[in-house]
C-alpha cells in the first residue's frame, strides 16, 4: 500500500488544512469551505506531475559516470549493488529533470486548471500560499513543496525523490538485461564498452517508457459539477468553441475562459467512440450493468453521426429513447460516470474524482451510487 498526502496554507478559501488521498475519500462540508479547491489543486498536481515524468528524455552521454559504474559493479559479480545502482541513476535523472520542469509545469496546469492567474489563488488576505504532495506507492517516494506569492511568483522546492530498487530489479529481469550482461562477461574490453551502451538504452527505455506509467499517478479523470447543464448541451459549446477559436486572432474575439476540469470532460467526451472499449477492468462491466440497472434505469448510449461532428448521447428505456436533451436532471447528472466508464479512457490504478456524485439523486439512489463507487474502488 501507500499513500498520497495534500497539505495547504491559504490556498482559495482554505486557510490550512491537509488531506490524505485513499482509494475511496469523501470530502463532506458546507458549501464554499474549499472542497472543489482542494480536489482540482491535487488534480493539477497529479497532471504537472506525471506529464513532466512522462516528457523526460535520457541522453546517455550525461550519464556516463553512473553508467560506468554500474557496469564496473556487475562486472565485480555485485549484482545487488548493480540493482541498487540503477536506482539511485534514475531516481538522480528524474529528480534533476523534475527541478528544473515543475514550476513552469505546475504553473501552467493551476493556471489551466482554475482558468486563473497563480497569484489570484492566493487566500483573500494572505500573502503566499503553501502547498506540499507527498506520494508513496510500490513504485516510488515523491515529496515537493510548492509557494505561491500574491503577486504571481511560484516555487516548487524541497523536492525528495528515490525509486524503489525492487522495481528496478523487476524491470531488469524482465528487459532480461542481466543475461545479456552475464554473456558480454568473459569479454571484459569489449564487454565493458557494449555494456555501457547496454545499460544506457535499458535505463533509457524504463525511464521513457515503463517506469513513468503509473509511477506516481495512474489517468485522472474529473467528473466536474453541474454535469447536467454541461451534458444536455455539450455539442452546441463544442461547435461554438470551435468555430470561435480561428477568428479569435483574426478579429480580436475574446473566446472564453473554461476551467481545466470541464474543457477536459468534454475533450473525453469528444473523443469517446460509440464502441464499448473491449479491455474492460477488473469488474467495471458488472458495476456498469448494476449502474444502468439500479440508477439510470435505462442505458445511456453513444452514438455518432458522422467524423467531424461530435458524438449524440442518447438515453434508452423500456424500448424507448430519448435525446439527452430531453432527460430528467438525474440522468444528465448521473450519465457522465457511467460513459466515462463504459466508453471512456479510465484503466486499473487511475483516480476519479466526481464533484457532487449525489447531486439531483433520490436518497435511495444515493445509497445504491455509494455502493457501486466502493465496488469499483475494490474492483
Amino acid at each position: 500500500m501507500g499513500f498520497v498526502r495534500l497539505s495547504v496554507r491559504d490556498w482559495g478559501p482554505v486557510r490550512e488544512g491537509a488531506v490524505e488521498i485513499r482509494p475511496l475519500t469523501v470530502f463532506i462540508g458546507p458549501n464554499n469551505t474549499g472542497k472543489s479547491y482542494l480536489a482540482m489543486l491535487f488534480y493539477a498536481l497529479a497532471l504537472s506531475v506525471s506529464r513532466v515524468c512522462r516528457a523526460v528524455r535520457l541522453a546517455v552521454e550525461e550519464l556516463d559516470e553512473e553508467v560506468a559504474s554500474v557496469v564496473d559493479a556487475f562486472l565485480r559479480g555485485e549484482m545487488d549493488e548493480v540493482v541498487e545502482r540503477v536506482a539511485d541513476v534514475a531516481s538522480g535523472l528524474l529528480r534533476r529533470r523534475l527541478e528544473r520542469a515543475l514550476p513552469s509545469a505546475v504553473r501552467g496546469e493551476l493556471e489551466r486548471v482554475y482558468s486563473s492567474e497563480v497569484g489570484r489563488l492566493v487566500r483573500a488576505g494572505g500573502c503566499e500560499a503553501f502547498i506540499e504532495l507527498a506520494v508513496k506507492n510500490p513504485r516510488a517516494e515523491l515529496s515537493m513543496a510548492v509557494r505561491v506569492a500574491g503577486d504571481g511568483r511560484l516555487e516548487a522546492e524541497d523536492l525528495r525523490l528515490s525509486i524503489n530498487p525492487q522495481v528496478i530489479d523487476g524491470l531488469l529481469r524482465r528487459l532480461r538485461a542481466l543475461d545479456v550482461f552475464k554473456r558480454l562477461e568473459s569479454e571484459r574490453d569489449v564487454g565493458r564498452g557494449v555494456s555501457r551502451e547496454l545499460v544506457g538504452m535499458v535505463l533509457e527505455f524504463m525511464l521513457s517508457d515503463i517506469l513513468f506509467e503509473d509511477l506516481f499517478f495512474g489517468g485522472i479523470h474529473y467528473l466536474p459539477a453541474s454535469r447536467a447543464g454541461i451534458l444536455h448541451s455539450y455539442r452546441s459549446i463544442a461547435r461554438a468553441l470551435v468555430s470561435l477559436a480561428p477568428m479569435a486572432p483574426i478579429r480580436g474575439v475574446d473566446v472564453p475562459g473554461i476551467p481545466g476540469p470541464l474543457a477536459d470532460f468534454l475533450g473525453e467526451l469528444l473523443l469517446m467512440a460509440p464502441k464499448p472499449r473491449g479491455r474492460r477492468l477488473p469488474g467495471v462491466e458488472g458495476v456498469v450493468k448494476s449502474f444502468e440497472r439500479d440508477i439510470l434505469e435505462g442505458e445511456v448510449a453513444l452514438e455518432r453521426q458522422a467524423q467531424d461532428i461530435p458524438p449524440a448521447l442518447v438515453f434508452k428505456f423500456n424500448g424507448e429513447r430519448l435525446p439527452m436533451a430531453r432527460v430528467s436532471s438525474m440522468i444528465a447528472e448521473v450519465a457522465p460516470l457511467s460513459v466515462l466508464l463504459k466508453y471512456g479512457s479510465v484503466s486499473s490504478g487511475d483516480t476519479l474524482i466526481i464533484e457532487e456524485p449525489e447531486a439531483h439523486l433520490h436518497p435511495d439512489k444515493q445509497a445504491k451510487l455509494a455502493v457501486l463507487l466502493a465496488r469499483l474502488v475494490k474492483g
